[in-house]
């Protein structure tokens, strides 16, 4: 499992661990899903939450170690298998909190109409679940915001500057093709940042907010806006996958492919290569030499959108 499904794999989770769940208990004002879950639920979607914020730092900084230092493109499997094992275990240490101070109860509104609670019971000061709050903004915004900020500035900063061999010569058409590519890889890139800041921006603001003054559950619209911004957090997970992937044009390529080649396997039988003919063909080909001997082409490419 590489790094990039380890963060498909984050982000289904995410969404299947928080969106219902949370949705369902904020809009109904009651804890309907038993005792046990209580502590497991929470836990594990903070967890999720963990494991695809530190994917997609790993991920960056794996971009920023091929391209800006013109290293090997792929991490080792057993570098792999270690990031990921160390990304779940720092996850879970992080998101233990959230399985050890809680608190499952009822409370009777009135009598004959009792409700079940789960809620957050940190022990001493009531300041405990604002410091974890605000080491949660930290960890989960603030420093990732800095790092893919500070891995994708680094690239951009790369590419603009880079010459490859295919493109040294004087050759407009090569240069255009050049600047196309990387000012939509440009745009990938900021707009990777961007989600990851007004996404998760607004939920981190109103729990906190929450955590400061407890007079903020008595607003009227306190469902509704936490709703909204539990939703657009959510949207974070559903956009990553689309930038990642389809916006990328080798993933699209592939993709397409995949599709291409078993139709054409249930129409001979077997795969049929593809070979450039004619002029055109061996100048593409020419190119294609080239950019593989140069190492930050190749993983341009890679970014490519």
């Amino acid at each position: 499992m590489s790094c990039w499904h380890l963060r498909i794999f984050a982000d289904l989770l995410v969404n299947t661990l928080c969106l219902p769940f949370t949705l369902v208990y904020t809009l109904q004002g009651e804890w309907e899903f038993g005792s046990t879950l209580c502590f497991l639920l929470p836990y594990a979607q903070v967890l999720a939450v963990h494991v695809s914020t530190v994917t997609l730092n790993v991920i960056a900084l794996d971009r920023h170690r091929c391209i800006v230092y013109h290293l090997e493109t792929r991490m080792r499997k057993d570098v792999c298998f270690g990031v990921i094992a160390l990304t779940w275990a720092l996850s879970a240490v992080l998101a233990s909190p959230m399985a050890i101070f809680r608190e499952y109860g009822s409370f009777t509104l009135e009598p004959g109409h009792t409700i079940q609670f789960c809620r957050e019971k940190w022990p001493g000061k009531s300041t405990d679940g604002t410091l974890y709050s605000i080491s949660m903004l930290i960890l989960q915004y603030f420093l990732p915001l800095s790092i893919i900020s500070f891995a994708y500035a680094h690239i951009w900063s790369k590419l603009r500057g880079h010459v490859s061999p295919a493109e040294s010569g004087v050759n407009s058409s090569a240069s255009s093709e050049r600047h196309r590519r990387r000012r939509k890889t440009t745009k990938m890139l900021v707009t990777m940042v961007v989600v990851f800041a007004v996404c998760w921006l607004p939920i981190h603001a109103f729990q906190l907010a929450t955590d400061i003054d407890s007079s903020v559950l008595d607003m009227r619209d306190y469902r509704l806006l936490y709703t909204i911004f539990h939703v657009i957090a959510m949207c974070s997970t559903f956009a990553n996958p689309l930038l990642y992937g389809w916006m990328n044009r080798n993933y699209r390529a592939a993709f397409l492919a995949v599709f291409k080649c078993r139709r054409d396997r249930g129409r001979s039988g077997r795969l049929d290569s593809i070979h450039p003919v004619g002029g055109a063909g061996g100048e593409r080909a020419k190119k294609i030499v080239l950019e593989t001997q140069d190492p930050v082409s190749a993983h341009l490419n890679a970014t490519d959108v």
